[in-house]
């Protein structure tokens, strides 16, 4: 069975970084996203925590914000590519191979997920480099963050697919859902800003425990232990989804 979805994995995987979309949606937007907003709300100088305050610098918020933004656009293209491959009946031939339709699921997905990491790697490499921002003290957090996150990004893709019917559907779940979770859960604005009502409601979304985690560790410098809370709440976010989106998930 592994097998069978290291070889659909790596196909597939194959196919979708030779897309121009992927690395379009995937890493040029948020990243070009991220250095304008630099730019216009803090300038490039702004790479230290504000120290009076106790609050990230605009650049620390920007590259934990939309690094989590860029990573659930990975919704839009699941999804989009799962229709993509019901309308051209690629999962019906499928289903008369002797493949168990978990196998085929989890080979869908996963290229995903790897797409989804390493953009992570990209944003959050290229943008502390660039700007010369701190990622925080301990390599164990950033990958336990990034992996949960990823998963939970991933698994909402998978629902996305699921639930829609129709590949018009697919673009207005998808751009009307990650907008709003982006813009509630802090990926454009500091949570700390809104209001308190608003930072209560962020919670119901993966990207504010995800942003706050990222953030706990470039200006907080704090270790794993820390940010396991918002790991495990991303844990459950993920497993929900894909729960969910397994469980209504259709072939044909």
């Amino acid at each position: 069975m592994l097998k069978q979805i290291g070889a659909m994995t790596w196909k597939e995987l194959k196919i979708y970084l030779r897309d121009p979309a992927v690395w379009v949606w995937m890493f040029l937007q948020p990243f070009l996203l991220m250095v304008a907003l630099t730019f216009v709300m803090g300038g490039m100088s702004a790479g230290e925590s504000e120290v009076a305050t106790g609050q990230p610098s605009t650049i620390q918020q920007n590259i934990a914000g939309l690094t989590i933004y860029g990573i659930f656009w990975i919704v839009s293209l699941l999804a989009g590519s799962v229709f993509q491959e019901k309308r051209e009946g690629t999962f019906r031939r499928l289903l008369v191979a002797p493949i168990r339709r978990s196998v085929m699921l989890a080979g869908k997905v996963l290229p995903y997920y790897i797409i989804n990491l390493l953009q992570i790697a990209v944003m959050l490499g290229v943008s502390s480099t660039l700007f010369k921002v701190s990622l925080g003290n301990s390599f164990a957090g950033l990958v336990a963050i990034s992996l949960a996150a990823a998963a939970a990004a991933t698994g909402l893709g998978v629902l996305v697919a699921a639930l829609a019917r129709t590949d018009a559907q697919v673009g207005a779940i998808a751009t009307i859902l990650l907008l709003s979770l982006a813009v509630v859960g802090g990926c454009f604005v500091p949570r700390w800003v809104m209001p308190p009502w608003l930072q209560t409601i962020s919670l119901i979304t993966p990207h504010a425990w995800a942003v706050d985690a990222y953030l706990k560790m470039m200006v907080d410098g704090v270790g794993l232990i820390r940010v396991l809370p918002n790991v495990s709440v991303l844990a459950v976010f993920a497993a929900l989804f894909f729960g969910l989106g397994a469980w209504r998930f259709r072939f044909e």
